[in-house]
């Protein structure tokens, strides 16, 4: 069988139900214990072969830029990129690829957008050169590209531990919606992480959130959900504080960072959800827009 000319791959975003920072590790990362929750809001990805330089890849980018207005980058800092080298370079091939994105999900948003294009890549290149390569394989090829990345390659739910990696999958989760708050500001992982201090957590009430996502009950998860990073990243961020302060005014302590920051998502618990968000818009001038996805 010939390979496809075009592949096409739908790149889904994913909130953090649950993140607690554990430890410091000798390489520098954070020891996380997490829940990852794949979500509907996704970017569209397109690879095909073309003419060029061996193990060359190029990307165009159509859509929506990061939170702060600062165009997606289209060089090797783009993850995409990033991960479609990794897979040429383990595959051996010198073939040449032309990416093409369009952007839906915010960069410095929290919700993995650069992550999922990374997963998305990684099973377009594959199913392009007909590698064959298996899920597994292609999660640990995606943890040399960056930390959310191997959960992304299959998505769904998981439990996630070291900085990310070790996945127990979260099999029979209900859809649930969830409502998303996004302000007008990026916050930055890498300074969100240098901003946490000791003491450390344990991970506790990771157990609480699996539980009640599970059961499908969406106001005892929004009880149960919590997020580590949220004062550290305020720290880097003052203007979340006040996002946080608006939401929560609006819709109670339902409301939760995913990440790093910036986006506040909460379940949809409330009969109109999207009045309750636009009485927390009215209160934040910060929030660029209000949306609603699984």
């Amino acid at each position: 069988m010939s390979a496809p000319a075009v592949v096409r791959e739908s790149c889904r975003a994913k909130i953090n139900l649950f993140l607690d920072v554990v430890g410091k590790r000798k390489d520098g990362y954070h020891e996380l214990v997490t829940v990852f929750h794949e979500i509907e809001l996704a970017d569209d990805l397109e690879a095909r072969l073309v003419p060029g330089r061996p193990g060359e890849v190029t990307i165009e980018v159509l859509g929506r830029c990061g939170s702060d207005g600062a165009p997606v980058p289209v060089d090797d800092r783009n993850l995409a990129v990033r991960a479609a080298k990794v897979l040429l370079r383990e595959a051996g091939s010198s073939a040449s690829i032309a990416l093409r994105l369009v952007k839906r999900v915010p960069a410095g948003s929290g919700l993995g957008g650069g992550s999922a294009d990374a997963a998305g890549a990684l099973r377009a290149v594959n199913r392009l050169l007909g590698l064959g390569a298996s899920l597994d394989a292609l999660e640990r090829l995606a943890l040399d590209v960056g930390s959310d990345v191997p959960f992304l390659v299959r998505g769904g739910t998981a439990v996630g531990r070291g900085r990310g990696e070790i996945l127990e999958r979260i099999d029979g989760v209900p859809k649930m919606p969830f409502g998303l708050l996004h302000p007008s500001f990026a916050i930055s992982t890498a300074e969100a992480y240098a901003a946490v201090v000791p003491p450390y957590g344990e991970g506790e009430g990771v157990d609480a959130v699996v539980a009640a996502l599970v059961a499908g009950d969406a106001r005892r998860l929004g009880v149960a959900c919590r997020n580590a990073l949220e004062v550290p990243a305020a720290r880097v961020e003052p203007r979340l504080a006040a996002a946080l302060a608006a939401a929560r005014g609006a819709c109670g302590p339902v409301v939760h960072m995913s990440g790093s920051g910036s986006t506040l998502f909460v379940p949809d618990v409330f009969a109109d959800i999207r009045t309750e968000f636009t009485a927390a818009q009215k209160l934040c001038r910060d929030f660029r827009g209000f949306t609603l996805w699984c």
